[in-house]
């Protein structure tokens, strides 16, 4: 608004035909630009290593808490009967549990992910989603962290438990969300629960996790900017030559 009240004011729309469309091309890509983050936006690849397990190991994560009667593992099987396999690819992420257990059991993963070089004038956006499998007792969690550094600047999703699944993959998706502009890196963490009271092992798993930051493609916007202000000023010093 305060750029049509400049041009109006200036007298420029009141120049030839083609000076006026320059500067209403400018105006135009203005209003486009101060639109972007809602309305021109694509999204990067997945930005975790490892995340359906198929390096055959935990290389990328880091075990926040183990099972009772095992530990997190990648692994061709669940503890599931019938075994449900992974969700794809050979590998999922579980529990080696061998013991059944009546107390509360839960596992936690964690990735973290740096996203230095995505950022820009503004607060970054993620978004993400994972496969959980629970029986009918488990239950499943995703939650994630933003970091500026080494300093946690607190959660941005926490799902609570889901569940049970039933024996069934059950793809969880999360976002867009806006991180804090100071944020320059995010904790993935995935969990899973038995419940206490529950005799049993902790049959919860997760295979194919993503997490993308947006990357803004100003070229086009910049480009017709830049195109309408150089068409502006060809035209004004072609009038005064």
């Amino acid at each position: 608004m305060r750029i049509l009240i400049f041009l109006l004011r200036s007298g420029v729309l009141r120049g030839s035909p083609a000076a006026r469309l320059a500067w209403l091309v400018v105006f135009a890509a203005v209003l486009l630009l101060q639109a972007w983050p809602a309305s021109a936006i694509t999204w990067s690849g997945d930005l975790l290593t490892n995340p359906g397990a198929e390096s055959g190991d935990l290389t990328g994560w880091s075990v926040l808490n183990q099972t009772e009667g095992g530990t997190l593992v990648a692994k061709t099987t669940t503890l599931l009967t019938p075994d449900i396999g992974p969700k794809s690819g050979q590998y999922l992420f579980g529990s080696s549990e061998t013991i059944p257990t009546t107390a509360q059991d839960v596992w936690s993963m964690a990735q973290v992910v740096d996203l230095t070089a995505y950022k820009g004038t503004g607060p970054l956006v993620i978004k993400g989603s994972v496969w959980g499998l629970t029986n009918s007792t488990e239950y499943f969690r995703l939650r994630v962290e933003q970091w500026a550094g080494t300093t946690n600047l607190g959660s941005v999703l926490n799902t609570g438990w889901l569940g049970p699944f039933n024996s069934t993959w059950t793809l969880e998706t999360f976002g867009p969300i806006t991180l804090s502009a100071s944020a320059d890196a995010v904790r993935f963490i995935v969990d899973g629960e038995k419940p206490a009271g529950v005799g049993s092992y902790n049959q919860s798993a997760f295979d194919d996790a993503v997490l993308q930051v947006a990357v803004p493609e100003p070229l086009t916007l910049a480009g017709l900017t830049l195109s309408g202000i150089c068409l502006a000023g060809y035209l004004r010093k072609r009038r005064a030559a």
